[in-house]
């Protein structure tokens, strides 16, 4: 049998009051539900306080942590990062104070470090957006390329954190209203090994093709490890920012373990990946993009 459902909007402020002067409330408007609201706190912790009108748990008082904010476009947002805000029930029959000591012993320490957990994500995800978008200007320096910029759906983790360009070539022929795509498309990703680059091209012509591909599977001069340090070095005493561990690369390339280096690592990653990686920054560093 229904029973009478609590005043959530008078309870909601008697347990803001019982929590402490840094908690406030506001109406949860993304339900449109007079039974929601939330128990913001002045650092950014959000609780979802509702009463719920479903027969299985008729009157039962929920709290939710949430997570943070909704990004502005165009912000590096962590991508799907699963992170437990907490979330407890309790009788709609307690009183204010008692829902307000059980939200504090039960909800908020897991909010708390779910908060931080949160925090250390989104700066994860700004660092490693910075690395993409290094990557990505550095093939936007290449005349016809055209600027890089990212896909956004409506959601916070409805999106793709990779950087993306266009290469417009002339097409090859037009039938009517019909003219043929000739181009590529770039993906720029990164993984533990640096920049990471997904080509895709279409519509080209056979001499285009051979080129391409003849780059990838036969390059005609690969630079030495010793060529790289250079180039990297030389770019340093330009100005290029040069951290501790990329100069522990190029110590560690000048004196291989191996008699050419050729085969030696540094850490996981093949020690040649992460100094062409490296050299490439230093590259955009020196002549930015065009």
């Amino acid at each position: 049998m229904f029973t009478d459902l609590p005043d959530i909007l008078a309870l909601t402020g008697a347990v803001a009051a019982a929590l402490g002067p840094e908690w406030s409330t506001e109406p949860y408007r993304p339900w449109n539900d007079p039974h929601a609201y939330l128990l913001r706190h002045s650092d950014g912790r959000t609780i979802r306080f509702h009463v719920s009108t479903l027969r299985r748990d008729y009157g039962r008082l929920h709290a939710q942590g949430m997570t943070p904010e909704s990004f502005a476009p165009g912000d590096a947002r962590p991508y799907m990062a699963r992170i437990d805000f907490g979330h407890i029930t309790m009788a709609g029959t307690k009183a204010a104070p008692q829902v307000a000591a059980e939200i504090a012993r039960r909800l908020l320490p897991t909010v708390t470090a779910a908060y931080t957990a949160w925090h250390n994500a989104v700066r994860r995800a700004q660092d490693e957006d910075a690395r993409r978008r290094e990557v990505a200007e550095q093939l936007a320096a290449i005349p016809g390329m055209t600027r890089p910029s990212r896909r956004f759906g409506s959601g916070d983790y409805d999106h793709d954190p990779r950087w993306f360009l266009r290469w417009d070539a002339t097409p090859r022929s037009a039938s009517g209203y019909i003219q043929d795509e000739a181009g590529a498309t770039v993906a720029v990703d990164i993984d533990a090994a640096g920049g990471k680059v997904s080509i895709q091209a279409f519509g080209l012509f056979p001499d285009q093709a051979h080129r391409a591909l003849h780059e990838l599977v036969h390059p005609q001069s690969a630079p030495s490890l010793r060529e790289l340090c250079d180039r990297i070095e030389d770019a340093a005493q330009e100005g290029f920012p040069l951290s501790t561990e990329d100069r522990a690369a190029i110590a560690h390339a000048r004196n291989p373990r191996t008699d050419d280096g050729q085969d030696d690592t540094f850490g996981t990653v093949p020690l040649r990946q992460v100094l062409r990686n490296l050299a490439a920054r230093a590259a955009c560093h020196r002549y930015g993009p065009q």
